[in-house]
Parts: structure tokens; C-alpha cells; sequence
């Protein structure tokens, strides 16, 4: 089977299982709102009391599990009374220990401002006594030196005089410094005997205060412990009745499949029943369609399908590659899956019928063409893609990092042959890198228009996106940050050859890449 043939009835292939797949997801969808219908028609049945007797049991089933709601619906009632009663309790004690509280704080509020004049008056009398005790220390050697001077020969006549004044001066002084300093020592035990008491009943105000803060924790304690277990209480009774309510839907609906099929047609619960049927017809309808695709299937199809993907994924996994780094480059406004289309051929604005497999791969093939002669004319000999082991070479050991085991593919469509492998490293604090290096191989010549535009250092920086081109020793590195997603990553060519792209998650995504990238072994590399 040529190519051509392989696209254009694998691509048929392709039509007829998204087909297939569409109509399966429809029915599953029409199975649930089935299922709703007859849970609704069955309930509307036992509220109207239309059609219940056609099975005893069921109509048991029903009506226990309904006393049980009842019962549970009441106990939840009352549970979350209790609930609502206690927390107003907590609240009104909470106000009222607050309330006491606060009183026996103002009042020591009052207390504590006459104690602290006291003090401050007891401070001053204080400072006024040691300036008296003081000064009765100074007077003795004051005088000592006068009698001296007095008592030495050299001393003038004329000198003595205003030596003997001093004397009498501090003859004088003495007495009142001493009456002065008497007066201070009792007002500073007055004063002391005064302070005493108010200090008293303001230690006990803050014992008051203390504990009246106790006697609230432990009170509020004991009410938030109650208030727990009442949530507790309540939780489980929740969980009882959604329980219970799944049971009681899934009666409802056997009675509405009993209904269903007998074809009752009361008029308690005609719009129901209505319902159902469309829908039955509507998965009827589906259910036939999907008969029809699959009865489309055969071997020859399968088989071309098959190819065409083994062609697609093992071929074109470079291609892909350079989309997305183009994508990082130019931000353009279509996806990687349009690119692809237009690739194969049509513009974006062409619906998949206007373009035929034939038309897909000749203009594939054109655009191919010449690729690997060009390709290895850049690289100057003939190229032979990375193996595994060289690739596998690339990637480092790094002390505190884990790296799953590396996943290697190559592939070869025509003359286009290239090579790829990835890991992820899981370091501190539960960072983790991907880490891929692609070998171009002999399509290595559609990276030069690349490396042009890391030439043209073009910046994006705007509310969702920051992206530069940054160069680390010597390597010219697009670096990007998805500020929504959190999502950082590093791409960069090397060797005009070789795509190596790095990624993480993290606010500081960028940093972390900027310390991992200098353990890569490029040097490898050939």
C-alpha cells in the first residue's frame, strides 16, 4: 500500500472512529438523563400514589425508606436546634465574662492611677532625700578644708576672713540640710505606709481579672467541646440521609422502569412519561447509528490507520517539537493542532473536508524535500542520529535529585530520521524539572530560521506571559513564566542540532532552571 493510499483511507478510518466515538459519548449522555427520567417519573408516581400497587415489595421498600428520612430529617431538625441554642449560650457567656471582666478592669484602671501619683510622688521625695543625704555628706569635708586653709601659716589675713564666713555659712546650712533630710525619710515612710494598700487592692483586681479569664476558658471550653460534638451528631445524620436519599432515588427509579415498561399512561404522571419514551426513542435512534459505524469497520481501514498514526507520531515528532518553540517565540494567535492541519495543507479557516489526503502529503512531501541533503550540508557531514546512549548521556546525576528512568524514541519518515529522549527529576522541597533533548537529525535544517529569531532577543510581557531571550555562559536561552499557571521553562538549540527544553512549576520556577541548567552534560553531544 503506496503513502497515498495509507492517508486517505487511514484518514477515512479516522472519520469514521471520531464518528463512532461522538455517538457513544451522545448515548452515554442520553443514559443519564434516561436514568434521571425514570428516578423523576417514579417520584412523581409515589407523591400522586399513581401506579404504586403493581409491586408490593417495592411499595415497601418505598415507604420503610421513607419513615427512615422522615426520622432522620426530624433528628437532624432537632440536633441543629440544640446546635443553634448552644451557640447562643457561648455567645451570651462570652458577653458576660467580657462584661465582668471589664468592670474589674476599669476599676483597676482608677486604682493603678492613684497608685501610680504615689509612686511618682515617693519617686521625687526619694530623689530630694538622697540630694540631702548627700549634701550632710559633703558639709564635714567642706568644712575640713576650710579649717585647713585657716590653720596654714600662707593663708592671708585678708583670705581668713571669707574662710571664717564659709564656716558660719556651713555652720548654718547643716541644720536645715538635716531638718530637710528628716522630713523627707517620714514622708518617704508615709508615703510607703500609704502605697501599701492601694498596691494591695490592685493586685487583687488583677487576681479578680485572672480569674475571671480562667473561669472563662474553662466555661467556653466546655461549651465549644458540646457544640463539636453536636456537629459531629449532625454530620452523621447527613451522612445517614444522603444514604438514604441514594436509596430511596434508586427505588423511585425501579418504580419508574416498572412504570416505563408497563406503559401507564395516567395522567398524574403523563409529562414524565412522556420524557421517558422520547428519550428512549432518542437512544434507540443513537444506538443504530452507532450499529452503522461499527458495521463500517474493516481489516484493510484498521490496518491503514494504524500506519498512518506509526507514521505521524514515529515521523513528525521533531516537527512538533519546532511548532512549540515557535510557539514560545511568536506567541501566535493559532494552536499546535491548526498548525499541524495547515501543515498537511489548507488554511485554518478550511474545514477538514476541503482538503484531500492526496493534497495533505504532496504538500507535506514538497515542504520536506531536499531536507536532509540541505540538513547535512549545514552540519558538514553525513548525520547519523543520536542513539540512545548518547542522548541517555546528556542527562546528569544530581546529588539530592531523583530521575525516572529516561523514555527514548526515534523516528523516520522518508529521509527525515530523528530521535528523542525525556526524563523528570524530582529534587527539594518537592520541585521537579522535566528535562527533553531532541536530536534534529536530518531536519536539523528547520532550526536555522529559529536560531535567527534568538538573534532578535524578542520580550513578551503582559499579564499573563514574561518571556526573554537570556544568554548563561554563552548559550542563548528563551526563558519563559505563564504568571497564571505558574509554569517556567528554558529552550535552547545546541549545536545547531540539538532542542533541549526544561520546565517546572514554582513562583521561583526560573531560578530553579537557572541553578539545574549548568548540570547538563551538552558537552556530550556530537
Amino acid at each position: 500500500m503506496s503513502i497515498k493510499d495509507i492517508f486517505r483511507e487511514g484518514m477515512q478510518e479516522s472519520k469514521r472512529r471520531s464518528a463512532l466515538s461522538k455517538e457513544k459519548r451522545g448515548l452515554k449522555d442520553k443514559e443519564k438523563i434516561y436514568n434521571e427520567q425514570l428516578t423523576a417519573l417514579g417520584k412523581k408516581a409515589w407523591e400522586s400514589n399513581t401506579g404504586i400497587d403493581s409491586s408490593a415489595d417495592l411499595k415497601e421498600k418505598l415507604a420503610s425508606t421513607q419513615d427512615q428520612l422522615n426520622q432522620l430529617n426530624t433528628q437532624l431538625e432537632d440536633l441543629q436546634k440544640q446546635k443553634l441554642e448552644k451557640e447562643e449560650f457561648r455567645k451570651q457567656e462570652n458577653t458576660r465574662f467580657d462584661s465582668n471582666r471589664k468592670e474589674v478592669e476599669e476599676k483597676k484602671k482608677g486604682v493603678d492611677s492613684r497608685l501610680n501619683e504615689e509612686k511618682n510622688t515617693l519617686k521625687n521625695t526619694q530623689k530630694e532625700s538622697d540630694q540631702a543625704s548627700n549634701r550632710l555628706s559633703q558639709i564635714p569635708k567642706e568644712r575640713d578644708q576650710v579649717n585647713k586653709k585657716l590653720s596654714d601659716p600662707a593663708t592671708l589675713e585678708q583670705d581668713k576672713g571669707v574662710l571664717q564666713t564659709k564656716l558660719d555659712n556651713l555652720a548654718k546650712e547643716e541644720p536645715e540640710v538635716q531638718a530637710k533630710y528628716n522630713e523627707k525619710i517620714e514622708s518617704i515612710k508615709s508615703l510607703n505606709e500609704k502605697i501599701l494598700p492601694i498596691q494591695e487592692e490592685s493586685d487583687q483586681l488583677q487576681k479578680q481579672i485572672e480569674d475571671i479569664r480562667a473561669e472563662q476558658k474553662k466555661v467556653i471550653g466546655e461549651l465549644d467541646k458540646e457544640i463539636s460534638e453536636l456537629k459531629k451528631s449532625i454530620d452523621g445524620v447527613n451522612a445517614k440521609l444522603k444514604e438514604s436519599d441514594t436509596v430511596q432515588k434508586e427505588n423511585f427509579k425501579q418504580l419508574g422502569i416498572l412504570l416505563a415498561n408497563s406503559g401507564n399512561g395516567e395522567a398524574a404522571i403523563e409529562t414524565e412519561m412522556s420524557a421517558v419514551k422520547a428519550t428512549e426513542k432518542e437512544m434507540s435512534d443513537i444506538g443504530s447509528s452507532i450499529g452503522n459505524l461499527e458495521g463500517q469497520a474493516n481489516d484493510s481501514g484498521s490496518s491503514a490507520y494504524k500506519k498512518m498514526m506509526m507514521i505521524i507520531v514515529g515521523g513528525i515528532i521533531i516537527i512538533i517539537a519546532i511548532i512549540v518553540a515557535l510557539v514560545l517565540i511568536l506567541k501566535p494567535k493559532d494552536t499546535p493542532e491548526e498548525r499541524l492541519k495547515n501543515l498537511f495543507g489548507g488554511s485554518s479557516s478550511e474545514s477538514s473536508d476541503t482538503t484531500t489526503p492526496e493534497d495533505a502529503m504532496k504538500n507535506f512531501q514538497q515542504a520536506m524535500g531536499g531536507m536532509k541533503e540541505q540538513s547535512e550540508k549545514l552540519q558538514g557531514k553525513k548525520i547519523v542520529i543520536a542513539d540512545e546512549n548518547t542522548l541517555k548521556s546528556v542527562l546528569p546525576n544530581v546529588g539530592g535529585w531523583n530521575a525516572q528512568s529516561p523514555r527514548y524514541s526515534a523516528g523516520k519518515f522518508g529521509d527525515l530520521e530523528t530521535s528523542h529522549i525525556s526524563t523528570t527529576y524530582t529534587g527539594p522541597n518537592g520541585n521537579q524539572v522535566d528535562v527533553k533533548v531532541s536530536d534534529a537529525g536530518t531536519a536539523s535544517a528547520m532550526l536555522a530560521p529559529i536560531r535567527m529569531l534568538f538573534s532578535m532577543n524578542i520580550t513578551v510581557d503582559d499579564e499573563t506571559t514574561h518571556q526573554k531571550v537570556s544568554n548563561y555562559n554563552g548559550t542563548s536561552v528563551i526563558e519563559r513564566f505563564e504568571k497564571q499557571s505558574k509554569q517556567a521553562s528554558f529552550s535552547f538549540i545546541v549545536k545547531d542540532r540539538y532542542i533541549v527544553e526544561l520546565e517546572t512549576t514554582g513562583d521561583n520556577g526560573l531560578e530553579v532552571l537557572k541553578e539545574f541548567l549548568p548540570k547538563l552534560n551538552l558537552s556530550n553531544l556530537q
